[in-house]
C-alpha cells in the first residue's frame, strides 16, 4: 500500500499541473491581460498623440 506522500507525488507526476505550458514561454503574449485596464489606458493616452504623427512635449505626457 502506498503512504499519503506516495499518493501526492504520483498525483503530480501523472496529472499536469498547467493547462498549457506555452504561457511559460518567453514568447507568450496573451490575447487579452486582465485586471489591467487602467495601465493599458495610460499607455495608450501616451502613445496616441504620436501615434496621430503630433508632437509631444519632452516628458511624454
Amino acid at each position: 500500500m502506498k503512504s499519503k506522500i506516495d499518493k501526492i507525488f504520483d498525483s503530480f507526476i501523472t496529472n499536469n499541473i498547467f493547462k498549457s505550458k506555452e504561457v511559460l514561454q518567453i514568447n507568450y503574449t496573451p490575447e487579452t491581460i486582465p485586471h489591467r485596464d487602467e495601465q493599458i489606458e495610460t499607455i495608450a493616452s501616451i502613445l496616441a498623440p504620436t501615434l496621430r504623427g503630433e508632437k509631444t512635449s519632452k516628458n511624454g505626457r
